[in-house]
């Protein structure tokens, strides 16, 4: 009997499905009906306004004009203009860079490196022939003639070492007065992780960019050490109070250096956009955090206070509020004659990108052989044909117009925009061939951003302004660090134990 109920409540629950399936797909059809209408009316719209009397031109232009631009916006990649690559998605993008015609893989006459064997192992493990051999003969008492010999390199078991302080209490037997030895300095709690700990945690979060959640299991997978959020936070901020003299060093160093590198990118933090700004030369990184790209925050950091050498950016227009000189980055200006040629047809563009290669080639030339300048006519040559580019793009390339009734300064072409540019810092574009101090491009700011990027792809972002702040200090320590050749961990520990690098002002 009940087994009859089951199945019929199961039947009574199919129907019921079953019915709602029915009822689904007649509102699809319904819908899909609907549809197949508006899209005969829209379609019939579109004839009728594509055999309508030219009336309507000025529409008619700017939806051509809109429909361009779409087109130009679709067809920027990382290598015509200043789209990151990680815009680029799956689309195979061709970039600036020459090919150099050789194979991929080590090159013929290339010493390749190996793992060598040690001269003294910490472990031996014989492995005794056998003892009787193959014809059937007893190898029993039979000497060997010799050793083949391999070596494994692996970790040790990985355990944390424990050290218990004991302070000795002694009570003085004339007055009872209890005294106590001396704990190191920076052994406060009963029990607590060590120094070495902390360097390793600085190192994972602010160098090789791990989260504090993916920090603390790998500590716990590896040592056996389940590290909490606080103690996390709580290391970051002895970190930070640590690193207030080197940095401060590295501030100076980057403020009186002869060429100094800038840029910016945005940094989330707790959901809103902020900046982080960077000022770098090859023996130094200066980072800091702030809500704005302007001249406010270069202000407030002060970096560039008094400053009189030349400043290397990416026309970003508040630097051109500072320094003494400038210099223009033309790794980006090359990505935007790309874009105009390639997809604008623009035949100075690429005049002209042919003319700053060659003059690079030829400021690399004298470089290596030892020369600290161009020679006059080869200079005069690079400027004489950089004016004749200029002058004819924009001979050829309309002004832009202002349009009745509209306010403001009339909406100019990328072409007009680049050759306007071109034509107004020529001696900030060719910087670099009149002064060999000054490199060709900013490369030096956005690599030593780059790790930034990719920290907040990892991470997401950072919860507090106080947070970046802290990251931005200790990434100046470890990128200065690094390109004075130290260890990072070990420079990172040595500013836990008060020692920290702090980097000679050349």
């Amino acid at each position: 009997m009940k087994k009859r109920m089951d199945m019929k409540s199961r039947a009574d629950r199919e129907r019921a499905q079953a019915k709602d399936l029915r009822e689904e797909v007649s509102t699809l059809r319904a819908e899909v009906k609907e549809l197949k209408k508006t899209v005969a009316e829209l379609m019939e719209a579109l004839k009728a306004a594509l055999h309508k009397p030219p009336s309507g031109g000025d529409k008619a232009a700017e939806l051509e004009a809109e429909i361009k631009k779409l087109r130009e916006q679709q067809a920027k990649n990382s290598s015509n203009s200043s789209k990151p690559p990680s815009t680029d998605g799956l689309k195979k993008v061709k970039n600036l860079r020459e090919g150099s015609g050789r194979k991929p893989g080590g090159q013929a006459g290339h010493q390749g490196h190996a793992l060598e064997m040690a001269a003294h192992p910490d472990f031996f493990q014989p492995h005794p022939a056998p003892d009787v051999c193959p014809c059937g003969c007893s190898l029993l008492g039979v000497p060997a003639t010799g050793m083949e010999r391999r070596q494994v390199f692996d970790l040790p078991p990985i355990v944390l070492q424990v050290t218990e302080h004991q302070a000795e209490l002694k009570t003085c037997p004339r007055c009872g007065h209890k005294s106590k030895g001396l704990f190191p300095v920076g052994v406060d709690a009963p029990v607590q992780y060590g120094p070495r700990i902390e360097a390793a945690v600085g190192y994972l979060r602010n160098y090789q960019a791990l989260p504090a959640l993916r920090t603390a299991e790998l500590f716990a997978d590896l040592f056996n050490a389940p590290l909490s959020t606080g103690f996390l936070c709580k290391s970051a901020g002895r970190l930070f109070n640590a690193l207030d003299i080197p940095v401060g060093e590295i501030l100076a160093m980057v403020k009186s250096a002869a060429v100094l590198h800038s840029d910016s990118t945005g940094a989330r933090i707790k959901g809103k956009t902020y900046r982080l700004h960077v000022f770098t030369t090859p023996q130094g990184t200066y980072y800091f955090v702030h809500k704005s790209c302007g001249a406010e925050a270069i202000d407030e950091s002060k970096v560039l206070d008094g400053y009189h050498g030349v400043l290397v950016h990416d026309h970003a227009m508040v630097y051109y509020l500072y320094g003494g000189d400038h210099a223009e980055c033309n790794a980006h200006i090359l990505r935007e004659l790309k874009f105009l040629f390639e997809e604008r047809e623009q035949d100075w563009a690429f005049r002209m990108g042919e003319l700053l290669r060659g003059a690079k080639e030829a400021v690399d030339r004298a470089k290596a052989a030892g020369l600290s300048w161009l020679e006059s006519g080869t200079l005069e040559l690079i400027e004489r044909g950089y004016d004749m580019i200029v002058i004819d793009g924009l001979a050829n390339t309309p002004a832009p117009k202002r349009v009745k009734g509209k306010k403001g300064r009339p909406k100019a072409t990328p072409e007009w925009n680049l050759l306007s540019r071109l034509r107004n810092y020529k001696d900030e574009t060719l910087r670099f061939a009149r002064d060999f101090r000054v490199p060709f491009d900013n490369n030096l700011a956005e690599r030593d951003l780059r790790m930034s990027k990719t920290s907040q792809k990892i991470s997401g972002g950072f919860r507090s302004v106080e947070g970046a702040q802290a990251w931005a200090r200790l990434r100046s320590y470890i990128s200065t660090a690094r390109k004075h050749g130290r260890n990072v961990l070990g420079t990172i520990a040595d500013a836990i134990a008060g020692r920290p690098f702090v980097p000679a002002r050349t």
